[in-house]
Parts: C-alpha cells; structure tokens; sequence
C-alpha cells in the first residue's frame, strides 16, 4: 500500500511485499500535512521486504497501530516513522530481520501492551516513551514505566505465525510467557486482534490474548424428527473450524421425549448414536451411555442423558466435518433427539456449520432444530431447509417443497420463508450458500445471545426426506 492521505487498514493481511526502497507492506508518507494518519487495526503483516527503510512500515504520518502482528519482515527497521505521533496498542513486533522499531523525532509516542521480541538487530533503534505495560527481551527500547519488562530474562515464549483464530494470523504466547496477564485493560482495547475477548483488569500483552474468549459462537444445535430404517435414519452433521480440538458432547434422546413435559408420541425406544468422519468411517458408537467407557466424564460434563436407553459420545473432534447418525435398535422407529453441545467456549475453535438430515412427517414428526447462540456477542446465521437437492445425492422420497420457520424460546414466530428467493434474496446470495433449487427456503438473520428453534415442514403436509443447516455467517 503506498498512501499520501487519511488511511484505515483493518483485518487485513499484508504479506510477502517487496519494496526496493520504503515500505515494504505500507508507505505513508506525507511531509507536510501534519493531520494526515494511518490506522491500522486488527491485521497482520508478514514477510514483508524493504530495501532501505521500513521493512513492513515506512511512516511519515501520525500513526495509530492496534492489535496488529509484525512478524517474519526484512529490512533495516520493521517500523520506520518520521516526525508525527505514534500510537502501538497491544502489538506483536517478533520475529523480524532488522531493528523491530526506529522513531525519529515523533513529538509524542504512546506504546502500551505492546510486545517486542526475536527482531534480529535488536527491537528498538533508541529508547522510547512508555506508556507502561510493553515487554521487549532486550534493553534497547528503554522501557521503564509501570509494568514494563525488559531483558534477556522476559522471551516471550510466542508459538508460530499461524491461524489462531480469527481472520488473521497471529503468534500466540506460549504456557508459561511472560506476556500472559501483565498487560492493562486501561486505555486498550477489550479484544485482540482475533476479535476475542481479553481477560479483565490483567489482559495479555501483545496482539493475541492466550486464554482469550471467543465471542459468540453456536453452542448447541439439536434436531427432533422421526427416525425410520435404511435411507431414512436421522443423520445430524457439523464443521468444526478453527485451530485445536473441540470438545463436545453428542447425544441421542428418545424415551426422554415420550415423558412430561414433553409427552412426544411415539418416542424412539432404544436409540444408538454412531460418528463418522468425513469420509464416512466409524469413529467411535454408543447404545446406552452408561456403557461408554467415559460414562464418568459424560456424567460430570451435566449432559448425561436422562435414560440410560439413550446414548452420548464425549470426545475431542479436531477441526473438519463429521456426521452423527441416530438409528433404532434393531430396526425400530420413532422420534428422536440428536443434540452436540460445546463443552469448552474458549477454545480457538468452534462450530461453524451443524445440519440434520431425516425424514420429515406432519404434526408431531416435522423436523425440530434447535440453536443456542453463546454471548456476549449476536451472530450472524444462514438456517436453510433443503429438498429437491438431496435426490442429487441418491436420496429417496425427498420433500418436495419445504417451509422453514425461525421461532425463539417462547415459541414466537421471528421469521419464515417458503421459496428462498420470495424474500431476502440479495443477502441469500451474498452468504454464498444459497439453496441450489428454488422450492428450498432459506433465513438470513442476526440472533442474539439466547435459544432458538427451526421448524422445516412440508407445504401442505406433504412428507419426505430434508436437510435443516445452521451456518455461521459472520
């Protein structure tokens, strides 16, 4: 980016750049407006290349960078700035070839959370103003307010530039940094650069908060419809995404249904749960949880299922697509419940996209898909309820023509739709998940922290196989 005028950059990713002379990911210059700025937020520049100066920035404009990560950049100096006020919150500069920092007459600079650290040729050119809070692993910043670490006894300990999260990659502190909770939540930012959430009064210093929250997530989905035998099982689906395993919960309910208060006749007897992965192949089954082999931990996790006739997989499903399929104990039918609930909300990764594929009656037996959206943060979500397009896939005796209703905790009705292009069309298509057939309905909607429910049924009563989808949209 070469820029002469007002700027914002933000969740962006500047990587692999080369500049024979300023500037390798950025050069702002403006010498004689001194109301120009640059502000960058949120965004990672990496692998970058200057030949004389500024190896990721070359600046002579006020600059304002937050929650941004500088790392694995070549050049004389990583940041080079002329002359304007300077403003670092909760940076990650690690990791460079060059100086991390050079300041040449900057009447005013404030560095705060901010993290400087394996820069070849040391992290600053000269001794900087603090603001207090910073952590570099040599002397050469002079950093020596309220909170600042300095010296070869505070590496930082960061793990690889990789996807933590987030739409940009960043270098997260390792167990055991220096940089966990020695930060201020004073005058910063109460998310880093991922969008997560940081901890309180004593945040992480740098871009990435180690044990941060991530903000609103599905945390549940549950889908009740009538399971039959052979093509018409009830098969329930999810994409983790994200880095890391997630821990979660799936579980198979039947005769819970035919007691109060929910009194669902027909409830399935004796349901059995498999998951597959995305291939298809057996991870792992169970029949009654009690005899899993971590009946303890399901016990403990609070999701026990209430009749040891129903079953319950407790496992860590690293990122990818998985399918869980709920069928009767020889052969038999009825309505059933297949549920995953997220056991661990902060993890670097979470549920994406969950999907229920059965079969889909009339009155009791349409299809039931329940949501639940963690907090503190709204999502944005895609619910579709697909028909004509699972014949594509071999499918038999598909509903010809659904209709999809979004209803919250109480029951109210928020929105519905019968054919996806009657009503929100435009932001259908924008998700890029639009049903491929016509007849197939579809719900764009933001959804606050809370409980909800989708209702796929047949126009006019008519029955056969369909899909319900919960997608994240965000």
């Amino acid at each position: 980016i070469e820029n002469t005028g007002d700027a914002t950059v933000e969740t962006t990713t500047l990587a692999d750049n080369v500049a024979q002379n300023y500037g390798g990911a950025i050069d702002s210059t403006d010498e004689t407006d001194t109301t120009k700025s640059l502000t960058v937020t949120a965004s990672t520049l990496s692998g970058n290349s200057a030949g004389l100066h500024g190896g990721a920035i070359e600046s002579e404009m006020k600059l304002t960078l937050t929650n941004v990560t500088i790392s694995g950049n070549t050049g004389p100096e990583i940041i080079d700035h002329y002359e304007r006020q300077i403003t670092l919150t909760n940076l990650t500069i690690a990791h460079n070839t060059g100086k991390g920092l050079s300041l040449h007459n900057s009447p005013t600079t404030l560095l705060r959370n901010t993290l400087l650290g394996a820069n070849s040729d040391g992290n600053c050119s000269a001794a900087v103003t603090s603001n207090g809070f910073n952590l570099a692993d040599d002397t050469s910043c002079g950093l020596t307010n309220t909170g600042d670490h300095q010296g070869a006894a505070f590496n930082p300990h960061l793990g690889p530039l990789q996807n933590n999260g987030g739409l940009t990659q960043t270098q997260l502190p390792q167990s055991g940094s220096p940089a966990i909770d020695a930060g201020t939540g004073v005058n910063a930012p109460a998310r880093d650069q991922r969008g997560y959430i940081r901890a309180g009064a004593a945040p992480d210093i740098g871009a990435a908060e180690f044990d941060g929250t991530i903000p609103a997530s599905l945390g549940n989905i549950s889908t009740r419809c009538f399971v039959q035998t052979g093509n018409n099982v009830l098969i329930g689906g999810l994409i983790v995404s994200g880095s890391g395993p997630k821990k979660v919960i799936l579980r198979a309910l039947g005769p819970t249904l035919g007691q109060p208060p929910f009194n669902v006749p027909n409830a399935l007897a004796n349901p059995v749960l498999e998951l597959h992965d995305s291939a298809g192949a057996l991870i792992t089954s169970n029949d009654n949880w009690m005899s899993a082999s971590n009946a303890a931990a399901i016990s403990n996790s609070g999701y026990a299922p209430p009749n040891n006739a129903e079953s319950a997989i407790l496992t860590s499903l690293n990122p990818g697509n998985y399918t869980a399929i709920v069928r009767g104990v020889n052969n038999t039918t009825g309505v059933a419940l297949v549920e995953g609930y997220d056991l661990d909300n902060t993890a670097g990764s979470k549920f994406a996209n969950i999907s229920t594929r059965g079969f889909v009656g009339t009155g009791a037996n349409v299809m039931i898909a329940g949501v639940i959206v963690h907090g503190p943060d709204s999502e944005n979500v895609l619910i579709r309820g697909l028909g004509p397009t699972l014949s594509q896939f071999g499918v038999p005796n598909v509903l010809a023509d659904p209709i999809l209703e979004l209803r919250d905790a109480n029951g109210a009705l928020l929105q519905s739709n019968d054919n996806w292009k009657e009503t929100q069309q435009a932001q259908i298509t924008a998700t890029g998940l639009a049903p491929p057939n016509l007849a197939e309905s579809a719900i764009v909607r933001t959804l606050a922290p809370a409980n909800y429910t989708a209702i796929l049924r047949g126009k006019n009563n008519t029955t056969g196989n369909a899909l319900a989808e919960v997608y994240e949209a965000n």
